[in-house]
């Protein structure tokens, strides 16, 4: 069933007023803010995660990857534990086992997505698009410090034109592109995308058509399933255990001013 959530349930008066490009810099500031200082801060905590002297990935999907110094990434904290967005957690494992050849990552920021399923995907190229030059620099540096450099590529924005000529037979699609997927998937602007699988942040607080929208468009040709965020439990997280007790709990929220929602898209036998 597909359902969109109300976005005035859960969004805030920045996420209502706010233009696209404004909330965009406002929602990275936001995630990525010190919650606390001193002993408690985000990279403080995070020099506490790390092994010795590489800092990597604790938990989730892209368990083991080695990751950018501290406060490179929004939500580096989240990332390093394992804990970042958790939800989706079941759903990237199933795209893995699909053993796609093409995987595209709109909105790839520092590349935790690209590079993660680069690692886990060892036949796939993966296109990494992001408009920030900063998150395209910190993408190719993350690449290369996992040695799959030679199959991320990435790029600035990407456009429906773009991603109908990326698209093959055995294509992933991750979206994050804070309210753009709705003029992204499309799948009259890209008739390729009937045949992809993908993944999609929803952003209805930005247009509160996006749900819907993308529900019809893709209703005939996928099956889809929508993930709600959730609170989470630290003691879902064994890398925690080197934190403080009354730090724990903080760790595994993301800071985001509002809940979210994932459209999970399978192209349908």
């Amino acid at each position: 069933m597909c359902k969109a959530r109300d976005p005035m349930s859960s969004s805030n008066l920045a996420q209502r007023i706010l233009p696209r490009d404004l909330y965009r810099a406002f929602r990275a500031g936001w995630r990525s803010l010190p919650w606390r200082q001193g002993r408690y801060s985000d990279l403080r905590l995070i020099e506490q995660l790390r092994e010795g002297d590489v800092l990597r990935v604790l938990g989730g999907p892209f368990s083991g990857m080695r990751y950018l110094d501290p406060g490179t990434g929004i939500a580096a904290l989240q990332r390093v534990a394992g804990s970042y967005e958790a939800e989706l957690h079941q759903s990237i494992e199933a795209a893995i086992r699909k053993n796609y050849t093409t995987i595209i990552n709109v909105g790839c920021a520092e590349g935790f997505y690209a590079v993660g399923m680069a690692i886990r995907c060892p036949d796939a190229t993966v296109w990494a698009f992001d408009s920030s030059r900063y998150a395209q620099r910190a993408c190719r540096e993350l690449a290369k410090l996992n040695n799959v450099e030679q199959r991320v590529k990435v790029g600035g924005t990407c456009d429906p034109e773009t991603l109908n000529q990326l698209v093959g037979d055995r294509t992933f699609i991750l979206i994050d592109c804070e309210g753009c997927e709705k003029e992204l998937m499309d799948p009259q602007m890209s008739p390729n995308l009937a045949r992809a699988d993908a993944i999609v942040e929803l952003h209805d607080f930005i247009d509160v058509s996006i749900s819907s929208a993308i529900c019809d468009r893709f209703g005939d040709s996928h099956s889809i399933t929508i993930v709600d965020s959730r609170e989470r439990n630290a003691s879902d997280y064994p890398a925690l255990l080197k934190l403080p007790s009354d730090a724990r709990a903080r760790v595994v929220k993301e800071g985001r001013p509002a809940g979210m929602q994932w459209a999970v898209l399978n192209v349908r036998s």
